[in-house]
């Protein structure tokens, strides 16, 4: 079980993830804060595995919260959520708060789910309508294509360490298509 704190000052938005990351079997959500300064005692009081958390609050920003939280000794991942892609943001998280992971507000769920997971396993997830930005083009500047849902379900048991048997078992594959995909 992933157990996970909630960060967002907008108590709508907030409890709508709440409400949804309920839904998933693997995923417990151990604590809300509605600012950064309450995250960071959160965090250092109930030890998540994942943060989830904006960038943009009032008082301490998700970022310096972020940061405060790895100088206290937080060993959580950290995923930032936010409306802003602009890449200070996304390098300014990465440099000062080393965050684990950046999903847009504008992104599925399910995208916040792959990260949470990504992230829990000790890997990093960006928001895949981030992908020309962060260099995952083709010579021509064509973003390449995204995978699909079956794709990235494949990919992230194998990022996990699952054999092509133990894949093809999971998701009633033959081994042949696992290993098309690895």
């Amino acid at each position: 079980m992933i157990k996970v704190l909630v960060v967002d000052d907008h108590t709508l938005f907030r409890q709508g993830i709440i409400h949804l990351f309920a839904q998933m079997e693997d995923i417990d959500v151990v604590g809300q804060a509605g600012s950064g300064a309450e995250a960071v005692t959160l965090a250092e009081r109930l030890a998540p595995d994942v943060i989830v958390m904006d960038i943009m609050m009032k008082g301490t920003d998700g970022i310096a919260a972020a940061k405060l939280m790895r100088e206290h000794g937080v060993r959580a991942a950290i995923v930032l959520v936010t409306m802003y892609r602009e890449w200070h943001f996304i390098e300014r998280a990465r440099k000062e708060a080393h965050v684990d992971g950046y999903v847009l507000k504008q992104d599925a769920f399910e995208d916040l789910v792959y990260a949470v997971r990504a992230v829990h396993r000790g890997g990093s997830f960006y928001s895949p309508t981030l992908a020309s930005e962060l260099g995952l083009t083709d010579e021509s500047g064509a973003t390449l294509p995204a995978l699909t849902e079956r794709e990235r379900q494949i990919l992230t048991l194998i990022a996990t360490g699952y054999s092509s048997h133990a894949i093809a078992e999971r998701l009633f594959l033959s081994i042949k298509t696992i290993e098309t995909h690895r």
